[in-house]
């Protein structure tokens, strides 16, 4: 056990997180949209989620793919290493390594070590069990800039979520062998059935904990995987009440926190926020040189912001994911697959499919209530993966989404 004193002067060195992106990446990729208004209609996949295995050591109930045992076939060692170089050689600046549980895989040191020395920026999403003080230091040592711990609920809540007694003390504890070699770390929580009541109570202990170090990210559970089965699934109102409590507990940086709805958004306060941030050490790793000219008018910097990058999902517009086996998909819980890289280079898949194609032109091509509601630039549609498991169409719109006052809008 650590006592209040190493704690402290560990919350000294840790660095700060912006979630999955990473600072470098975040950067590029917002430099990219600032300057070019149709930067994601022509740009490489510039960020690639890499599912190493389906194997894991916990069941959690909300998994969207049930992972629990490595599939047949996943890539070999040799796959690995060529399917890194190729996105090396077509533009990609970061990558999310997961799972299943990624440490699993026991070629994951050796395919991140070689991403980091071509140039990707390495993010790993694990459930954190496996991070002891060794791991933590292999995982730097690797070159890995970013780690996203799932944390799901307090105490009981996290072990009956993730189904083992030990899962809530070891991920936390992973949290500060990282902080302790200085990784910047977020914490992902879910929100679902079994902790939509209790994620205010989350929130406050880990502020207190790690002293406001800590970025956390929210999801909602999806209509896919294992949730579908346990009851987990929750209704958009039931979410938005919950997005509520986020927003009560952290004030404007709803616009950090992955909240789906601009309209929460405190836009005067976040202004404010960017303005003086963007001049700070951290400011000047993360906004590109282009914001500074844009924020000399009266522009609102989060509109700026959100106006370039489009909403909250990324899928099929500088994102792309793939699974054990090859498959090519635009988010993992959107079921659409679009190729497989032993059958055809990812950037051809990305390029050359109907699926790809059809979310690059999503703000355009999405029907029904978002087509033209007043928040599509900020929103950008919403969630791709929810309109296709509810309607069986990735182009429709958003069954989760409320607006302010209901719809229909306007």
């Amino acid at each position: 056990m650590r006592s209040q004193k190493e704690k402290l002067n560990i919350l000294e060195r840790a660095p700060q997180s912006l979630g999955a992106l990473g600072q470098d990446t975040a950067r590029k990729i917002l430099k990219g949209a600032l300057e070019d208004e149709d930067f994601f209609k022509t740009c490489p996949p510039l960020f690639v989620g890499w599912e190493l295995t389906r194997a894991c050591n916990l069941r959690c109930r909300h998994c969207y793919n049930a992972a629990g045992t490595a599939q047949p076939d996943e890539l070999t060692r040799e796959e690995g290493f060529d399917f890194l170089q190729h996105l090396a050689d077509h533009g990609t600046v970061g990558m999310l390594l997961g799972g299943g549980e990624p440490l699993l895989r026991k070629e994951f040191f050796e395919w991140a070590e070689f991403a980091a020395n071509h140039g990707i920026n390495i993010t790993v999403n694990t459930n954190g069990t496996l991070i002891d003080k060794e791991t933590a230091q292999k995982m730097k040592d690797s070159g890995i800039v970013n780690v996203q711990v799932s944390i799901d609920g307090l105490f009981h809540v996290h072990n009956t979520i993730r189904g083992a007694p030990w899962a809530f003390e070891r991920a936390t504890e992973a949290i500060w062998n990282l902080f302790e070699i200085e990784m910047p770390v977020t914490v992902i929580t879910t929100v679902m059935r079994s902790n939509m009541y209790n994620v205010g109570d989350l929130i406050d202990w880990l502020k207190d904990e790690y002293g406001g170090m800590v970025n956390q990210m929210f999801c909602r559970v999806k209509m896919v995987g294992r949730a579908m089965e346990t009851g987990e699934i929750i209704t958009g109102k039931e979410y938005l009440d919950v997005c509520h409590v986020i927003a009560d507990h952290y004030g404007f940086t709803g616009m950090w926190s992955c909240i789906p709805y601009p309209y929460m958004i405190d836009l005067k306060t976040t202004d404010n926020f960017i303005r003086t941030v963007v001049n700070t050490s951290l400011g000047k790793r993360l906004y590109p040189e282009r914001i500074q000219s844009r924020l000399q008018g009266d522009e609102n910097a989060a509109e700026v912001i959100m106006g370039a990058v489009g909403g909250n999902c990324k899928a099929g517009t500088y994102m792309v994911n793939m699974g054990p086996q090859g498959d090519v998909v635009a988010c993992v819980e959107l079921p659409v697959i679009a190729g497989n890289i032993r059958e055809k280079p990812l950037i051809d898949i990305w390029y050359q499919t109907k699926l790809f194609n059809d979310l690059r032109e999503k703000k355009e091509r999405i029907g029904g209530k978002c087509r033209n509601c007043s928040y599509m630039e900020f929103c950008g549609g919403g969630c791709r993966a929810d309109a296709y498991n509810f309607y069986g169409d990735y182009l429709a719109p958003d069954p989760m989404c409320i607006p302010p006052g209901g719809w229909p809008l306007g």
